[in-house]
């Protein structure tokens, strides 16, 4: 028996109770949800942006963290025959909670993976915060270069597992542990 939503609402009810939340999004730009309950927030990885708002009401005060590429590498993307819009970027592929006050969140920018740590409480000093790169550090092993390409990861006990492909032209699949005490480890390279 398929599974139904716990609420059903139509196009036009959300839009009558104004309780609709409109991003400027390009089909692919979204790509994961984090609920966080005990601090009633969701988390939203996109493009460029890093999104929190109410899980009681979505509509209600949204926050943006704006984390782009830096513009070194959208212009080495731009030079590789990548497009603009569609790769050269940062699409956030990785989104998870790293421990009570903190998400580890990795994106693409623009085939150069960054990650970061993120305080959750940055989004209650304003509306809208920007990262800066030099808070971030290499992404290579937690995240994949193309963000056409799928992921997996998942934080347990302080260490990263993720499943990506871990190289610049997508032909290398692995899964990787990093993060934590213990030294790295991958899967053997191109044995997929």
């Amino acid at each position: 028996r398929a599974s139904q939503p716990r609420l059903q609402f139509t196009y036009s009810e959300l839009i009558q109770n104004g309780r609709l939340l409109t991003l400027p999004l390009v089909a692919g730009d979204l790509h994961s949800l984090l609920a966080d309950e005990d601090k009633k927030r969701l988390y939203v990885a996109m493009k460029d942006n890093l999104l929190s708002t109410s899980l009681d009401d979505i509509t209600q005060n949204p926050r943006k963290l704006f984390w782009p590429a830096s513009p070194d590498r959208v212009q080495e993307c731009l030079m590789a025959g990548k497009d603009s819009e569609l790769e050269c970027a940062n699409f956030l592929r990785v989104l998870q909670p790293f421990n009570q006050t903190h998400l580890y969140v990795c994106g693409t920018g623009a085939f150069n993976p960054r990650c970061a740590f993120i305080a959750s409480s940055i989004f209650h000093q304003s509306e809208h915060q920007i990262l800066s790169y030099s808070l971030t550090e290499c992404g290579k092993g937690k995240c994949p270069y193309d963000p056409f390409q799928k992921t997996a990861s998942a934080v347990v006990d302080g260490e990263l597992y993720a499943g990506i492909t871990s190289d610049f032209m997508s032909r290398d699949s692995a899964f990787f542990r990093s993060l934590g005490s213990r030294h790295v480890i991958r899967t053997e390279q191109y044995d997929s």
